[in-house]
């Protein structure tokens, strides 16, 4: 397989997604761990693609050391509103130049396609826009669909995407590769049996 992927096995992570698996608990409690999920899951996911900027202010008797977000450094995270609404709802607030964005990807009559009514990404995209891909449980379908409309018709480059998930299974994995080589994906299960993804 030629994807870059990233399995992210930090502890609380883990727990995260035991305890979001669990269907025992009840809805207003997975929400919750859904939000805290997502943070973590953009956090582990730009944390070595964002960087500083250290601003230093001199008085006559101290420096004073600002750390400050790079004004050129931002990012978009994409999600599917049926499924991932409550996976960002609190993100854009804890990334500085941080926009979310919501798109549906449904079904039509020719195959997948993204919704002109519920489509929210904006009509020009920075060249530097960093762009985060964010889904529960990779599907393949939706996700090559929203590559090749950022691609195709935002001419974005494969270099600033990246996919985000709690869980993908092995199939979507191999055709992704096939497909989009140099992609980067960060999850923390990669699933052999579809019948163990999240259920959404």
């Amino acid at each position: 397989m030629k994807l870059n992927i990233h399995i992210v096995t930090h502890p609380i992570i883990q727990q995260l997604t035991s305890k979001l698996k669990n269907n025992s608990t009840n809805h207003i409690a997975q929400d919750k761990t859904s939000q805290q999920l997502g943070i973590f899951l953009i956090y582990e996911t730009i944390r070595n693609w964002l960087k500083n900027q250290e601003l230093y202010i001199k008085n006559i008797y101290f420096i004073k050391r600002f750390i400050l977000a790079n004004p050129k450094d931002s990012c978009m995270i994409i999600t599917n509103i049926p499924q991932n609404f409550n996976l960002i709802q609190e993100v854009q607030g804890f990334i500085p130049n941080c926009q979310t964005v919501l798109v549906n990807i449904c079904k039509a009559d020719n195959g997948w396609q993204v919704n002109p009514l519920f489509n929210f990404i904006p009509s020009r995209i920075n060249e530097n826009k960093k762009i985060i891909i964010l889904d529960k449980d990779l599907h393949l379908e939706t996700v090559i669909v929203l590559i090749n409309y950022l691609t195709t018709n935002k001419h974005i480059k494969l270099s600033q995407i990246r996919i985000s998930s709690i869980t993908c299974n092995i199939q979507t994995l191999q055709i992704l590769s096939d497909k989009y080589p140099k992609l980067n994906i960060y999850t923390t299960e990669i699933i052999t049996d579809y019948k163990h993804s999240l259920a959404i």
